[in-house]
């Protein structure tokens, strides 16, 4: 192969044509990593301050119990089309405005078995809201979860989070995330930290699944701990702007607010 010269090392349908189209076709980045053989820079990444919350984390646990002024809930990432897998992402927020995640669980199971384990982690950490994912598969749980209220009597935390734009608000959206890693609001304690729990590069755990995908963000094969993450922390932020509504502090703008939080009761069927 040339790999000092001008001519390309693919002989047959990647002439130096065909290689000029492509790059021009998808840009620097991904010719580089796919013809190139170059890897994503540091900058290519969304979360490069994610490594501040696991070495804080390091020497840290979670409480037993909870502090009682800890809040706690939990984001819900549902199957779809393009993303399989179901996760749900369950964290505490201290008062100081530190964020730990409690317990992750990535699974691949019907609506049944997905409100089973919901309950189950819903029922050890009792959290104040569970935001999930406003899609069709949401429908389908909802109306499958209130077949059995007795059974499932969390149905009342649920809140539909409809994603848009809002992704990409440098504040609010998934990226701005890394601004609090970067100041140290997010702390992973040992239990669920990949640094100190000694499993496998590969492991498919639900804390490794997400320490690889937010490591590697968003150029990920999978993204589904990575937005079950930002529900729960938008949940902290709506939960407190109502906290603080309550308590007759300044409330957040209106128009910031947007169409991001829609009443459960809206979902649930009479």
């Amino acid at each position: 192969m040339n790999f000092g010269g001008t001519m390309p090392g693919w002989k047959g349908h990647w002439g130096p044509v065909e290689l000029k189209k492509k790059h021009q076709s998808i840009g620097d980045r991904a010719f580089n990593q796919g013809f190139r053989m170059r890897a994503y820079a540091d900058s290519d990444y969304d979360f490069p301050n994610f490594k501040k919350a696991l070495e804080l984390g390091k020497v840290e646990s979670i409480p037993n119990p909870l502090p009682p002024n800890w809040i706690t809930g939990m984001g819900v990432d549902l199957s779809s089309d393009k993303r399989p897998g179901n996760v749900i992402w369950c964290g505490a927020l201290s008062p100081e405005g530190i964020k730990r995640p409690l317990e992750i669980r990535a699974i691949k199971a019907s609506s049944p078995e997905v409100a089973r384990n919901i309950g189950q982690v819903a029922a050890t950490w009792r959290p104040q809201f569970i935001v999930v994912e406003n899609n069709a598969y949401q429908g389908a749980l909802i109306e499958w979860i209130n077949e059995y209220p007795e059974r499932f009597p969390y149905w009342c935390e649920i809140i539909p989070f409809q994603t848009g734009n809002n992704k990409a608000n440098p504040e609010f959206g998934i990226k701005g995330i890394d601004i609090e890693f970067m100041n140290g609001g997010w702390v992973v304690p040992r239990e669920l930290n990949p640094l100190v729990n000694g499993h496998d590069l590969a492991c498919p755990c639900g804390p490794c699944r997400w320490k690889r995908e937010v490591e590697t963000f968003p150029h990920c094969a999978q993204i589904d701990t990575a937005m079950a993450m930002w529900f729960f922390r938008e949940g902290c932020r709506f939960f407190r702007y109502g906290q603080e509504a309550d308590n007759g502090q300044e409330q957040m703008d209106p128009a910031v607010v947007g169409e991001f939080w829609i009443p459960a009761d809206d979902l649930v069927e009479d």
